[in-house]
């Protein structure tokens, strides 16, 4: 299905910053966000923009450095009967700025993490990425066992033991 700059529900349709602004404002904000490690696919004239960037975090005292893949939406001008249709890219970088600031902010606020912010973006050594491998496969999930549970290690040194509250004599 083909979004266009006249759906009600689409936003930024009346934007004019030039999409090349918009890029930079998105390397901007990375570099904010501690990303360092970013690399732009940008061949507009066939419709092939792609942002992917490597993601520096520890998780459970492990540093995991997965890379993330975001595409811009493709939000398309009608055109009229002299004129073919095409992507309206002043629009779509604009949703794709305010996509990458959304997720950064979560990421921050709700102390997440940009990996699980990203989760659904992060590509696979083949260059998939796991929401193309897991949407697909939603309905098997379901009949997996569930993981055993870790083994607990043993307690080592003073015991804790619960009392139980008594009140307080005034």
């Amino acid at each position: 299905m083909k979004l266009y700059t006249d759906d009600r529900i689409v936003p930024y349709k009346s934007t004019t910053i030039n999409p090349m602004s918009t890029k930079a404002e998105i390397d901007g904000l990375l570099a904010r966000f501690g990303i360092k490690k970013t690399a732009w696919e940008w061949d507009i004239e066939n419709n092939k923009v792609a942002l992917t960037f490597q993601i520096s975090e520890m998780i459970n005292e492990r540093l995991v450095e997965p890379i993330v893949k975001v595409e811009p939406p493709r939000i398309w001008t009608k055109g009229s009967p002299k004129r073919r249709e095409e992507i309206n890219w002043a629009v779509s970088m604009r949703v794709m700025f305010w996509f990458m600031k959304s997720h950064l902010e979560m990421a921050y606020l709700l102390q997440s993490g940009k990996t699980v912010e990203f989760l659904p973006y992060i590509q696979t050594e083949k260059g998939q990425t796991l929401k193309d491998l897991v949407i697909p496969r939603l309905d098997e999930l379901q009949h997996l066992a569930a993981l055993p549970e870790p083994a607990k290690e043993p307690v080592k040194g003073p015991k804790i033991i619960d009392v139980e509250p008594r009140e307080a004599k005034p």
